[in-house]
């Protein structure tokens, strides 16, 4: 071999020699620089997070908005074992509350004040045909306060969907009896008062027509003075009116029963028995079959009887005053015989949480629990979810609670549940005066 060949192979020997060593070190400059940037973010996160903790107030809305870290790919030319990062896991699903109570709800939602000034003790909910909220208010100083005059009916609209309510509008004033439950139907507003059901013809934009009684015998006075309104897919009216007494033999039929109408208020006949107080109901969104909250009697203790979730079928008894839950005797009566040709709960909730609203929301049921009044520890003031399969209700979690502090004081009582088009959720309180509405971030 000659010189000038020795020489050409030296070259290209170093050449290659020193290109490997670029590469090399160009690669841990990189792998170096990009562990450097991750130890800087994970430092950056390290400190929002101190000063949230220290900082947040529970008045302001609660965020988590800690920006994820995409890892970029390290290489390896000569097969050997590089330091990889490993992927920051995805941030869970946010939570924000904006009303100003210490309320809880599920990761990925936000609940907000839909009114920020009180209505006063409102109650039941509707939407009308152009999708306006409306609320009821049956007295101006509660449903049980023996006031039964000065009943009014609101109207909140939301004409641009930011979720605020634009206005508070007074639709109907004056009601002199107690007006609770309401319900659009055939372009008519219904209102159950305690004695009887009026309607208004709806005219859109929160204006109504004449006033028209069209049921004026429902029975009143006694214990139990809400009544509840529905309407079916197939266009029959049912009505809710609990019991006169705590627990007694009814010797009014019109009592502690669901009937049924036709829309013009023709056609009564008893739909179902036995219902102490049946204060919400609605119908299934596939069967159409009615599903009714009931409110279990008092003086048993802090958990008897349970509340309940009952299926109401035509010309069932469900119970009461004879028996309760899953066929259990009163004490009362104590008459095992009389329960054999009632009708068990669909299930049982904690007794006096007073189960009141409820809806239908993603296959499961949404139930306002407006909580105890005489129970030694209190219960209730929250809103549930309940695990619905078929004509089964397999479990329960909270979906809206913190109204019931571990003091034992009581912030709201949630009373009604209803849901808007786009799946957003209103829960009325009679306690403030105020709806909260839930909707999912996305």
């Amino acid at each position: 071999m000659d010189k000038i060949s020795l020489v050409r192979i030296l070259i290209i020997g170093i050449a290659g020699t020193l290109a490997s060593a670029v590469i090399l070190g160009y690669e841990w400059w990189t792998t170096k620089e990009y562990l450097n940037e991750q130890n800087r973010v994970i430092n950056i996160l390290y400190d929002q997070f101190q000063e949230k903790r220290n900082s947040t107030s529970s008045s302001a809305p609660i965020v988590s908005d800690l920006p994820p870290v995409t890892p970029e790919p390290v290489g390896s030319s000569n097969g050997g074992a590089e330091p990889v990062a490993e992927p920051e896991p995805e941030p869970a699903f946010p939570v924000v509350n904006e009303t100003g109570f210490p309320l809880t709800i599920p990761d990925g939602f936000k609940i907000s004040l839909f009114n920020n000034e009180s209505l006063g003790p409102i109650r039941f909910m509707a939407f009308s045909p152009d999708g306006i909220l409306f609320v009821s208010m049956p007295s101006p100083t509660g449903l049980y306060s023996g006031l039964k005059s000065g009943g009014k009916i609101f109207a909140l609209p939301d004409k641009n969907k930011d979720g605020k309510a634009d206005e508070v509008k007074t639709v109907l004033s004056g009601l002199d009896n107690l007006p609770h439950g309401i319900a659009f139907y055939n372009n008519y507003l219904y209102i159950a008062e305690e004695d009887k059901i009026a309607r208004y013809k709806y005219l859109n934009n929160s204006e109504v027509g004449e006033r028209e009684v069209i049921v004026d015998d429902l029975a009143d006075a006694g214990d139990h003075v809400s009544r509840t309104i529905g309407f079916s897919a197939s266009g029959k009216m049912y009505v809710s009116v609990g019991s006169s007494c705590n627990v007694c033999e009814e010797t009014d039929s019109r009592r502690a029963v669901i009937s049924e109408y036709n829309p013009d208020g023709s056609g009564f006949r008893i739909f179902a028995t036995g219902l102490r107080n049946a204060v919400g109901f609605v119908f299934h969104p596939v069967t159409g079959e009615i599903w009714a909250t009931e409110n279990g009697r008092d003086e048993l203790g802090d958990d008897l009887p349970p509340d309940e979730i009952n299926i109401i079928r035509e010309n069932n008894n469900y119970g009461w005053p004879y028996c309760y839950g899953k066929k259990i005797p009163d004490p009362a009566y104590n008459n095992p015989g009389r329960c054999s040709a009632t009708q068990a709960s669909t299930y049982d909730m904690q007794a006096h949480s007073a189960s009141l609203g409820l809806r239908f929301w993603r296959g499961d049921l949404l139930v306002a629990y407006h909580g105890s009044w005489n129970r030694t520890e209190p219960t209730g003031y929250k809103v549930v979810r309940l695990d619905v399969e078929g004509d089964k209700i397999i479990g329960e979690q909270d979906f809206v609670s913190g109204w019931l502090r571990p003091d034992g004081s009581k912030l709201g009582r949630p009373v009604d549940v209803i849901v808007d088009d786009s799946g957003a959720i209103y829960v009325s309180d009679d306690k403030t005066g105020l709806i909260y509405r839930v909707s999912e971030i996305k």
